[in-house]
C-alpha cells in the first residue's frame, strides 16, 4: 500500500502529459494514424516497465539516502545544463 500513492501520482502526471499533447495536436488538426499511436503506446509502456524494473534492481543495493542524493544531483545537473544552453543561445550572435 505504501507504493500506491506515488504510483497513482505518477500515472496521473503521465495521463495529464499525454492529454496535453493530444489536445495540442487536436487543436492544430494533426492526425496520427492508429498504427503509429499503437507503436507509441507500446514503446511508452515498455520504457515505463523497464524503468520500474531498473529502479527495483538499483534500490536493492543503494540506500535511500544515496538514492535521494543521486536523484537530486541528477536534477541539478540537468537544470544547470539547460541553463547553460539557454544562456549560450542568448549570447550567440
Amino acid at each position: 500500500m505504501s507504493l500506491f500513492l506515488p504510483s497513482a501520482i505518477f500515472a496521473i502526471a503521465l495521463s495529464l502529459d499525454g492529454f496535453g499533447v493530444g489536445l495540442s495536436y487536436g487543436m492544430r488538426k494533426i492526425r496520427i494514424p492508429w498504427k503509429s499511436l499503437l507503436i507509441i503506446s507500446i514503446a511508452s509502456a515498455l520504457a515505463l516497465a523497464f524503468s520500474m524494473i531498473a529502479g527495483q534492481i538499483i534500490a536493492s543495493f543503494l540506500s535511500k539516502g544515496i538514492a535521494s542524493f543521486l536523484g537530486g544531483l541528477a536534477l541539478i545537473l540537468v537544470g544547470g545544463w539547460l541553463l547553460l544552453q539557454g544562456w549560450s543561445q542568448r549570447l550567440a550572435p
